[in-house]
């Protein structure tokens, strides 16, 4: 292992990676912050891929965690996606390694792969405009990690609520979001169905610019499978509360749209499974 990692956060917080002052406190944390660490979180200061180091937990859903880690060659910041399919395996006695039950080791082995898949395949993807750029797949700790760049910035859902009435202009809305389409489309191109876009997986970085983040595998967005669902009321559409429905590129549209609606409206759209059996969904006049 290389020691040198820890020598080289010895100046920033466990926490979150920011750069301590003269008196040896975070800017966000302070200077005695919590480090207690839950399960099924990874230890503060595990290491991945002997590069990583793992920081505070960002959110959990059903096919794994995501955290501010620390990159200890680049010395930067970045995310960390970590699968860990709670409902398929449990954390080792070591609270590092992840352990996958034998009894569902078909189930695991496939989402695993489809977790490869989409990682890597973002990876190779890293040019496109409105997605966030991946850096690394890798294999450690009993399971895979993603990396990717440092995703501490404004939501979509964050920006609106800075608006008088929570809404932008069409002007507005049209600068911001249309260039997503076109980094959806090379999605969809490549097989890539994000089937999560909402105002909380829209990011706005510090160049103005929309970026998709928030990608996960199919079975964590149904909300009937073997993983937890994470489904986002108002956004997300039919197909994926009922699976008698087929899911395709429609299924990012529908949803690209709803946020739209949002932007504009000021105001979160009915949920689909409401909408498909008496649909009042309203426009005002403004």
């Amino acid at each position: 292992m290389n020691e040198n990692i820890f020598r080289v956060t010895d100046e920033l917080c466990p926490l979150c990676f920011s750069r301590k002052n003269a008196a040896g406190a975070c800017p966000i944390h302070g200077a005695n912050p919590d480090l207690t660490v839950r399960a099924p979180f990874l230890n503060l200061g595990t290491v991945v891929g002997n590069r990583y180091v793992v920081g505070e937990s960002r959110g959990k859903n059903g096919d794994g965690i995501t955290y501010v880690a620390f990159d200890s060659v680049r010395g930067a910041k970045c995310s960390l996606r970590e699968f860990y399919p709670e409902t398929l395996c449990q954390r080792g006695l070591d609270r590092t390694n992840v352990e996958f039950s034998p009894l569902k080791a078909e189930i695991s082995d496939d989402c695993r792969d489809r977790f490869v898949a989409l990682w890597t395949k973002l990876r190779e993807l890293s040019d496109l405009g409105s997605v966030i750029t991946v850096y690394d797949v890798l294999l450690d700790h009993g399971t895979v990690c993603a990396v990717y760049e440092n995703t501490e910035t404004k939501t979509v859902r964050d920006y609106l609520l800075e608006f008088e009435g929570g809404y932008i202009s069409w002007d507005q809305a049209r600068v911001l979001f249309m260039p997503v389409l076109s980094s959806l489309k090379a999605l969809h191109a490549e097989g890539i169905i994000h089937r999560g876009i909402s105002p909380t997986t829209l990011l706005i970085g510090s160049d103005g610019r929309l970026k998709l983040s928030g990608f996960s595998i199919l079975q964590a967005r149904c909300a009937s499978g073997e993983l937890k669902s994470e489904l986002f009321p108002g956004y997300s559409p039919i197909e994926q509360y009922d699976l008698s429905y087929r899911q395709g590129p429609w299924s990012d549209i529908y949803s690209f749209a709803a946020v739209l609606y949002r932007a504009l409206i000021g105001s979160q759209p009915i949920d689909s499974p409401t909408r498909a059996m008496n649909d009042k969904l309203m426009i005002p006049a403004r």
